[in-house]
This record gives structure tokens, sequence and C-alpha cells, in this order.
């Protein structure tokens, strides 16, 4: 069987790494492959070839890379005809740059011009390559999965239309089966957390151990558009605030939602990420589900919705459908009655992906802190800090009622104790999303060290440590471990496994370190230039050890003024302040909650607005823990805040809750919500939301003269028409 040769021009490796991985995808499916770097072949041995791929940097002002020159100069000037060889190219540049992929354009365009056969189309990489080259290896491996080598070794050198021409057919730009049908699986992931992405790399990896085409992509960078010329989609998607799709899903689940048309030849499945205790579970998987079926599509494994333990319910899944694979061949590209390229017209390379926003959770901006205080009082058993972030020349923007996302670090102490309980140096190079690190780094910036699943409860009974024998119930118990998970760190589960895993197994039994998202508590019209946020510092001991929260002892130990934090804006799908400046409002949030709601005054007083406001509002001690405490008191006097209303549940010796302030001004609050005010909610979604949802039933309920159920579809008519909108976490 003739091989295919991956040749790569590189000046930083990463056309190197990419090749490689080409050639080990290649020889997972039983296609040989030789991997070379471009200074490594001799040019004149090009006729020689069946098949070649291309990846390929650009250099300078549009220049081939050092180690690509003489193939380079070889093929645009001395090269005979090659009507023999089938090509495709890969090239990694850089969008800001004008002469972005210039060398891979360049091979691309100068092969075809030799009468070789295009097998597919050129794909253009930016800086965030991984997305784009596993799109292009997809359709390579479509391409080669219908074409029969071994006859085809023997036709080379024969003319461009003679014999050889039957082994091969052309993919459409879209894949490479009958039709323009992609026949690799393709996995995206919704996500805003990383939970998502990495259950879909885990996913891909055990698709393509079975041979089967695989690619796995973010949704964000996936052509809605393309959803009817796939073969088989496996969607792996977490849910947002309140039942929303995450960020990068937004695009995808609009056009699937409202625009798509039948699917029929579609086949797919769903698992879904979300949170039980919340009351849209898994909203957005099931949104997928239900209308993939709707439109056609065939479901070939069931959906599966997994609570804050995903694991153990991934796995199901996951064994579900390698089970059902096999059942839905991939249609094979020998099959199509597409003719084959003789070196006339070649399909239309795929959209360049334009790079992400700046801003946005793919290209987070370094944002400079401009200040960092407490607003409790020293004497109060709480922290919490008024963080203020400078957003100067970055151009973005955003509306009161938005979160900002922020990627937090890892204690530096509490990564030394990680590598002290596992006997490793920190050292050690490691991969982590195709990328390369220092486990040390991989610890601090990359992955939880705080927060465990079952992958490492899993180690800890397999990895050989003299502790294993007590996790075995655990990787096989799944309430018992989802107990023992809400109490117990990784550092408590690496020091009582006492086990000595390799860096690799480390890193792969540790969760992505995800974002946090914050409700912003800054109207860009009162601070131009600025975001602020308002968060609750989480320290706390637990089995003999003093334990932090890893954003909010980031935000107050290490964000100095100076310092810098790489954020986006999470713009919230429904969340925001009325635009009717003489509608009332009640804005309802104890604690931290008060954030948005400073947001909101603020740009109320910005508009001048002369619409009525009322605050309820509850903290522990007035005295230590009244949040903006000046601010508040003093929109109170001047009238841009018409009604205040506190609970200070500790200054007295019954406690009392916003509620229970509800409950006593309830007449005056039915007429409010009578006169069409709108209702908003922020803070705690495990009690204090719920609280408040039943206070405004039974309000609603007594004073309205309405049945508990009319007034619960009365707050549903009052959310769908934009006026009870909740911010919970």
């Amino acid at each position: 069987m003739q091989p295919i040769h991956i040749l790569y021009g590189t000046e930083t490796y990463n056309s190197q790494d990419l090749a490689d991985r080409t050639g080990e995808a290649l020889e997972a499916l039983g296609l040989p492959a030789v991997v070379l770097g471009m200074d490594e072949l001799e040019p004149a041995g090009l006729a020689g070839l069946h098949t070649l791929l291309v990846i390929t940097s650009t250099y300078g002002a549009g220049e081939p890379p050092a180690n690509a020159e003489d193939l380079y100069d070889y093929l645009m000037e001395g090269a005979p005809a090659l009507p023999a060889l089938h090509f495709s190219v890969c090239g990694l540049g850089d969008s800001s740059y004008p002469d972005f992929c210039q060398c891979g354009k360049d091979f691309d365009a100068r092969l075809e011009a030799l009468g070789a056969r295009r097998i597919a189309p050129r794909q253009d990489c930016d800086t965030d390559y991984e997305p784009a080259w596993q799109a292009w290896l997809a359709r390579v491996q479509g391409a080669l999965q219908g074409m029969d080598l071994a006859a085809a070794a023997a036709a080379v050198g024969a003319p461009a239309h003679g014999p050889a021409e039957h082994a091969l057919v052309a993919p459409a730009a879209g894949g490479g089966g009958p039709g323009g049908v992609d026949p690799a699986v393709h996995v995206l992931y919704g996500t805003e957390t990383y939970n998502s992405q990495d259950l879909a790399e885990r996913t891909g990896e055990a698709i393509a151990a079975t041979g089967r085409a695989v690619v796995v992509l973010d949704m964000d960078d996936f052509e809605p558009a393309r959803l009817g010329q796939l073969h088989t989609v496996l969607i792996v998607t977490s849910t947002f605030g309140a039942g929303e799709p995450p960020a990068n899903a937004e695009l995808l689940h609009e056009f699937v939602m409202d625009q798509s048309g039948p699917l029929p030849g579609l086949h797919f499945s769903v698992c879904g990420l979300g949170d039980t205790s919340y009351p849209d579970f898994c909203q957005c998987g099931k949104d997928f589900d239900a209308r993939l079926e709707a439109l056609g599509a065939t479901r070939i494994a069931p959906r599966q919705d997994c609570d804050t333990d995903y694991e153990p319910a991934w796995e199901a899944w996951l064994a579900g459908v390698l089970t059902a694979l096999p059942a839905y061949p991939a249609p094979s590209a020998q099959a199509a009655q597409a003719p084959a390229i003789t070196g006339g017209a070649a399909p239309a390379p795929a959209r360049a992906k334009q790079p992400a926003a700046l801003g946005t959770r793919k290209n987070p901006f370094f944002a400079t802190v401009v200040d960092n205080h407490n607003l409790n009082d020293p004497r109060s058993a709480k922290e919490t800090r008024h963080l203020a972030l400078s957003l100067a020349g970055s151009g973005i923007t955003y509306r009161v009622g938005d979160a900002l996302g922020l990627f937090p670090r890892n204690d530096p102490e509490l990564v030394y104790r990680v590598l002290w309980a596992t006997g490793l140096q920190g050292t050690e190079a490691v991969e982590v999303s195709g990328e390369w690190l220092y486990l040390r780094d991989a610890l601090i910036y990359r992955l939880d060290v705080t927060w465990a699943d079952a992958k490492l409860i899993k180690l800890a009974a397999t990895g050989g440590g003299a502790g294993a024998a007590a996790f075995t119930r655990l990787a096989e118990d799944g309430e018992a471990r989802k107990r023992y998970l809400t109490d117990h760190h990784v550092i408590d589960i690496l020091a009582a496994a006492a086990m000595r895993p390799t860096p690799d197994e480390l890193v792969k039994a540790l969760r992505p370190l995800a974002p946090r998202l914050y409700s912003i508590s800054s109207s860009p019209k009162a601070h131009p230039g600025e975001v602020h946020l308002t968060v609750d510092v989480v320290r706390y001991h637990l089995h003999g050890l003093d334990r932090k929260g890893i954003s909010s002892c980031f935000i107050a130990e290490r964000l100095v003024p100076g310092a810098q934090a790489p954020v986006y804006v999470q713009p919230s799908a429904d969340f925001h302040l009325t635009d009717d400046d003489l509608a009332p409002i009640i804005m309802i949030g104890p604690g931290t909650g008060i954030a948005p709601f400073r947001a909101f005054l603020e740009e109320r007083e910005a508009r001048g607005a002369q619409g009525y406001s009322w605050l309820f509002y509850g903290a522990r001690k007035q005295a230590h823990d009244f949040l903006y405490r000046e601010q508040v008191l003093d929109w109170h006097h001047r009238h841009i805040l018409t009604r205040l209303d506190l609970a200070f549940s500790r200054d007295q010796a019954e406690k009392v809750y916003v509620q229970d302030r509800m409950w006593e001004n309830a007449p005056d609050l039915w007429a409010w919500i009578d006169a069409g005010s709108h209702i908003y909610i922020c803070g705690d979604a495990a009690r204090m939301a719920k609280d408040v949802h039943a206070m405004l039933k039974q309000i609603i309920s007594m004073y309205g003269g309405q049945t508990e159920a009319e007034a619960e579809a009365y707050l549903e008519a009052m959310r769908q028409a934009g006026r009870y909108l909740r911010d919970v976490y």
C-alpha cells in the first residue's frame, strides 16, 4: 500500500506537532503515513508520491519557513507536471499580518497548476489553529477512506485522464461522502466552564480509538449552515442562566431552533450538563435534542442529562454512543457520484474563521486593577471586595445586567502541596488541550487543584497507592462518591491515596480551571472605561486545613492595584434594566446580590430616570456588612432610590430576611406590581431566590385575590413579558 507523505514547514514546531498528530490519526485508521520535515525530502521525489499532505507556516513577508525553502523553490520554478499526485494543504498563520498563510496558499495553487489533484480544500488556520486543523483533518480522513491506495499505487505516473481517476472522488467543501456528506463524527461542545469541552475532547478520543474519523469543535468554530452536510453529530453542552445556551453555543442554538431546514440525513445524540438544584436543569441539551428530532434527524443514543457529578452519566452516554455507531457507518467517499478532479476547478476552501473579538471568552482582555478594597467593616466576620478594573484601550463595552468572566489562577502554595503529595517536581512537560506546558504552570493556570471529580477518584482507586483500597467503593458507588466529593478536595484525595501518578496521569485526572462569572456592579455611564465587581471572599477550615475560594482569594490576595487579570464580558440574555425610564422597578438582592442593582441605580441616575425604584437589601449586621452604605443612603436621600427596606439578620434575636420585609410591606408591594413594576432578583438560587419567589406568590395570591396556581401563572406571564427577571447562582 502506497504510504501517505505528510510534509511540514515550520519555524516554531507548531506545524511539526500537527503533522505528527495527522500521521497518528491516519495510522489509527490503518492508513500508512510518513511524516517528514520538508528539508528531509529530495524535491525531485515528489513525482514518485501518490498522496501528499502539506502542513506549513509562513515566515516574514509571506515567505516559506527555512526548512521549506528548497522544496518551495523547486515547486515554484523547476518541478515537472504532477498529474498523478493527490494533495491537500493546511496553512498556519496570523490573520493580523497581511500575508496570512501565504506559503500554504502558494503550495496549494502551484500543486493545482502542476496538475495534482486536490482531495480536500486548503485550510487556513489562525493563531487558534486547533479547531481549524481538526476540521481539515476530518475532511482529509473522509477523502482517504474512500481511496483504494493499493490499487492507486500502481497508477503513479499515469496520465491525468488515465485509469487511476476512479480511485479518488473529490469531497465537497463540507465533507468527503456521497452528495457532499462529511463522514467524520462531529463532536460539538457548548461551554462556559470548560467541563463540556473536556468531555467532548475525551469523547473524540474514544471514538478515534475505534478507527472512526472524528472532529471535536467549539460550537462557535462550527458554521451552522454545515449541519445538513454532516453524517453524525454529537452535542455536549451545558446550560447557562435561566435555561439559555452558553455564549459559544448561541449561534448554533438559534440556527437549530429557528432557521434550519429538515435534517433527515443527520444522525445525532446529546449529552447535557447541568445542576438539578436549578429549575432549568440541562435545558439547552433538551432543546437541541427535541429540535433535532423534530427536524427529522435520527437519534442514535438517548439524551443524557448529567448532574454536577457528571462523570458516570457521561460514561454511560458514551458507552451508548460507541455501541450505536457501528450501526450507522460513515458514508464511503468511493460511492459518491461526483466526478474526480482532474486539474480543473477545486472546491472552494472553507470560510476562514475570524479571530475571536477582544474581551470574549476565547480572547480575554488583560484588565489592569484600578482599585481593590474591602467593603466590610474590619470587625465583620465577612470580607467582600470591591474590584475596579480598567478597560482602557480595549474597545470592550457592556450593559448593566451583564456579567464579567474572570480567569483565576490557583494559589501557588496549594500547587506546591499538590506537587509534594504526588512526588512530582513541576518541571515536567505536560500537554493540556493541545498545548505543552511545564506541569507547575498547568497546575497554576489551566487545571483545578481544589475541586475533584470521578476521574481523580478512579485514579486513586487504580493508581497503586497505599490508600487505593479506600477509593475502590467510591469509584463504583455514585451516591457515596458524590457525598465524598462535596467536602473532600484534590489535596485530600492525593494525601489519602498516597499514590505517585505520572505527570500525564495527574493532568488527565484533574478538571479544567474554569472562569468565574460575576454580576457587574457598575454602569459604564458612571464609570467610563471601567468595570466593577463585588466579590464575596471564601475562606474556611476543613479536615484540619485552611481552605480558600479559588477565584475570590485570587482577587483578594493577588489582584493588587496595577496587577492584571484576563477578563471577558458575558452578555445577559434578558437580565437588563428596562429602557423605560418611567417604569417603576423593584430590586431584591441580599449580600453581593446588590451588585447589579448598584449598576442599575448608577445607570438610572446617569439617565435622569424619573421612574420609582424600591430596593430590598439584607446582610448580617448593619454596622459591619452594609455594602455600598454611603452610596445607597445618598441615593435614598436624593430620591433616586424611592424606597429602601433593609433586613440585617444578626441585629436582633430573631433573624430577619428580605422576604420578611417584603411581607411587612405586602400591600404596597402588590400595588407596585399591579401598577406595572419590573421585578429583579439577584443572589443565591438554592434558598433566597426560592424563598423570595414563594413570598411573591403569597403576596399576589393574598392581595391580588388569586389562587396559588393563578399567582404562579401571573409571575410566569410577568417573566415572559420581561417584567420578572432573575440573576441567580
